[in-house]
Order: C-alpha cells, then sequence, then structure tokens
C-alpha cells in the first residue's frame, strides 16, 4: 500500500517536534493547538462498524495508489493514525490527490464500514477533510484497527440487511 511514505515515529519525541520548514516546537505547543478539534472528536480506537457523522482527527501516515472503479470513480486506501491506534480511510475522487503523508486532518461527517472482515474509515459523499496541520501529532499504530475481526463480521450476520455490507460508492 505504501506509495508514499514517511517515518513520523520520531517526531514526537523528547518533547520536541520537527514541523515543516525544520522548525522545531515543543508537543506542548502543537497539543495546544489541537486540543479544541480533539475535544469534539472521536478516538481511532472507538470507532465500531456502519457508524454515521463521525469526526476524527488524524495524521496521515501512508497514501496507497489509485485504484479506479467500473464507474470511472477513483479511490485511494490511505493510513491514518492518532495516539489510540490507525486504521485505514478510503477517499474518493480529487480528494486523495489533495493528502499527504505527515498532514494532520479533522475528518467530519465521515462513517464507517466493514468489508471482508475489516474495518474501515470512510470519507463518504458528505465527508470533508480539513488539514489543520503537519507532523506533530502523537499517533500509535497499534492497534490495527482495519486489521481482520471475526467479531466484525458476526455483528453483521446478525443484522436484518445485508446492504450496510456494500461498498459506499460516492457523489460523482
Amino acid at each position: 500500500m505504501a506509495q508514499h511514505s514517511i517515518d513520523l515515529k520520531n517526531f514526537c519525541s523528547y518533547g520536541a517536534a520537527l514541523c515543516k520548514g525544520g522548525l522545531v516546537y515543543s508537543c506542548i505547543y502543537c497539543s495546544k493547538i489541537m486540543a479544541e478539534l480533539k475535544e469534539s472528536s472521536l478516538l481511532i480506537k472507538d470507532l465500531k462498524p456502519n457508524m454515521k457523522r463521525v469526526c476524527v482527527v488524524f495524521i496521515v501516515l501512508e497514501i496507497g495508489s489509485p485504484v479506479r472503479i467500473k464507474d470511472g470513480n477513483e479511490v485511494r486506501t490511505v493510513k491514518v493514525a492518532d495516539r489510540t491506534g490507525c486504521i485505514n480511510m478510503s477517499v474518493w475522487n480529487e480528494k486523495g490527490n489533495l493528502i499527504s503523508p505527515g498532514d494532520i486532518i479533522q475528518l467530519t461527517q465521515g462513517n464507517t464500514t466493514v468489508r471482508n472482515g475489516c474495518l474501515t474509515l470512510n470519507v463518504g459523499r458528505y465527508g470533508e477533510l480539513v488539514k489543520t496541520g503537519e507532523f506533530c501529532l502523537l499517533f500509535s499504530e497499534q492497534p490495527d484497527c482495519s486489521a481482520y475481526n471475526e467479531n466484525w463480521v458476526k455483528l453483521l450476520d446478525q443484522l436484518p440487511s445485508k446492504k450496510v455490507q456494500s461498498e459506499y460508492s460516492p457523489k460523482t
């Protein structure tokens, strides 16, 4: 998946974070900037299947190659993380060209789906991505919330409609 990737693990160590342009700011300063956004946002570890109107703040770790689907739309898988874990996110069409590894982004009006037993965060038709910074966000790649989870499969099997398992198709 890693068409673009960057090693961000050492950016927030020993109380300092490397930000764009080689400037060094304390993580405390960066934390204050992000505090307002985080208050109204969910943590990645708290995401569950079939959630709607999700608001999450995360850092972009990797951006996969675009895949063109039958109807002509383009989708990318983007690995994102916050301090509680990481998850794969589906980004459709031009929105995928606007993000880069290291971007700190707030997703509003997103949703979650389960496909082949793996939880995925989706920008979706009504979702909005807002870049709020670069490189200065404490994150963890564990747990990987997009890893296969048999419990998600069992949960979806118990639902009355299989419609929730269908792949989300964006508005063109």
